[in-house]
Protein backbone atom coordinates (compact mmCIF):
# COMPACT_ATOMS: atom_id res chain seq x y z
CA UNK A 1 0.00 0.00 0.00
CA UNK A 2 1.47 3.28 -1.10
CA UNK A 3 1.41 6.53 0.83
CA UNK A 4 -1.66 8.63 0.24
CA UNK A 5 -1.23 11.72 -1.93
CA UNK A 6 -3.25 14.24 0.05
CA UNK A 7 -2.29 17.88 0.19
CA UNK A 8 -3.93 20.00 2.86
CA UNK A 9 -3.76 23.75 3.02
CA UNK A 10 -2.70 25.29 6.31
CA UNK A 11 -6.32 26.26 6.96
CA UNK A 12 -7.57 22.73 6.30
CA UNK A 13 -4.88 21.26 8.55
CA UNK A 14 -5.86 23.64 11.35
CA UNK A 15 -9.53 22.75 10.97
CA UNK A 16 -8.84 19.00 11.17
CA UNK A 17 -6.50 19.46 14.13
CA UNK A 18 -9.18 21.48 15.92
CA UNK A 19 -11.74 18.72 15.31
CA UNK A 20 -9.39 16.17 16.88
CA UNK A 21 -8.26 18.36 19.79
CA UNK A 22 -11.65 19.71 20.85
CA UNK A 23 -13.18 16.27 21.12
CA UNK A 24 -16.71 17.67 20.86
CA UNK A 25 -17.50 16.44 17.37
CA UNK A 26 -18.83 13.01 16.52
CA UNK A 27 -16.38 10.12 16.82
CA UNK A 28 -16.71 9.44 13.09
CA UNK A 29 -15.70 13.01 12.25
CA UNK A 30 -12.72 12.81 14.57
CA UNK A 31 -11.59 9.53 13.02
CA UNK A 32 -11.90 10.93 9.51
CA UNK A 33 -9.90 14.00 10.53
CA UNK A 34 -7.17 11.78 12.01
CA UNK A 35 -7.04 9.70 8.82
CA UNK A 36 -6.70 12.80 6.65
CA UNK A 37 -4.00 14.29 8.88
CA UNK A 38 -1.97 11.07 8.82
CA UNK A 39 -2.41 10.77 5.07
CA UNK A 40 -1.22 14.35 4.62
CA UNK A 41 1.91 13.42 6.59
CA UNK A 42 2.58 10.73 3.98
CA UNK A 43 1.63 7.71 6.08
CA UNK A 44 0.93 4.47 4.23
CA UNK A 45 -2.58 3.01 4.37
CA UNK A 46 -1.41 0.06 6.48
CA UNK A 47 0.27 2.40 8.96
CA UNK A 48 -2.90 4.49 9.24
CA UNK A 49 -5.00 1.35 9.74
CA UNK A 50 -2.68 0.08 12.46
CA UNK A 51 -2.22 3.42 14.22
CA UNK A 52 -5.91 4.33 14.33
CA UNK A 53 -7.35 0.82 14.54
CA UNK A 54 -9.71 1.41 11.63
CA UNK A 55 -10.81 -0.83 8.79
CA UNK A 56 -9.10 -0.82 5.40
CA UNK A 57 -12.38 0.19 3.78
CA UNK A 58 -12.61 3.32 5.94
CA UNK A 59 -9.12 4.41 4.87
CA UNK A 60 -9.89 3.59 1.24
CA UNK A 61 -12.94 5.88 1.30
CA UNK A 62 -10.78 8.86 2.17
Amino acid sequence: MNPRKINLSDDERQIFQAVVQKGKSAARSQTRARILLKAAEGSRDKDIIDALNVSPSMVAKM
